[in-house]
């Protein structure tokens, strides 16, 4: 009887798949779907339980024969490793200090590599500049600055340290909104159109 034919999530349930395996199996010919059509709703797919009940064996069968995997037992740590005997006592200090370091040397390269990117976002390089946003957009789009869109602007850090005048990066904190006075005063005029 056609009722009792489950749709094809229940089948995808039953079968332990996706919705997507049934409709591949139906593409293949694997298992009879048809559509069951329903007053004010749109029809929707059912399949035919005899091929649901014949898949059923092969799909457990793939599920149970992958083993799970070990998993590793975490590595056994000795008291006091590394350290020779007679700093036993000091063990605690200098493993707080060698933490410390570490994460100081961390910090230093995060820092380091974010120095030595080659390519800044607007964002980066209004901040590195001290330049408003739009002036460094007026300066892509004019051609004064070796830019490209890729996700939105990328401004070559050469480029922008040859465009501006020397020293003028050096200790330059964002300036943000306060940067529009200090343009029109005079200090620096933004790209012309």
């Amino acid at each position: 009887m056609v009722s009792e034919w489950p749709t094809e999530a229940e089948a995808a349930a039953l079968l332990g798949v996706s919705v997507k395996t049934i409709g591949r199996y139906a593409a293949k010919g694997m298992v009879e779907m048809r559509k069951r059509h329903r007053i004010g709703k749109k029809a929707e797919n059912i399949c035919n339980p005899r091929d649901l009940e014949r898949l059923k064996p092969a799909a457990q069968a793939i599920v149970e024969t992958a083993p799970p995997a070990p998993i590793p037992a975490p590595p056994v740590v000795q008291k006091d490793a590394g350290f020779p005997s007679g700093f036993a006592p000091l063990a605690p200090a200098l493993r707080t200090l060698i933490q410390t370091i570490s994460t100081a040397l961390q910090d230093v390269q995060i820092e380091r590599s974010r120095k030595e990117k080659l390519w800044l976002t607007i964002e980066e390089a209004a901040a590195y500049s001290g330049r408003s946003k739009s002036w460094l957009l007026q300066a892509c789009k004019e051609g004064k600055l070796v830019a490209e869109k890729d996700r939105g602007w990328r401004i070559r850090r050469a480029s922008l340290e040859a465009y501006l005048p020397t020293g003028e990066i050096l200790n330059r904190m964002p300036r943000g909104k306060a940067g529009a006075s200090a343009a029109s005063s005079g200090e620096v005029e933004p790209p012309s159109s």
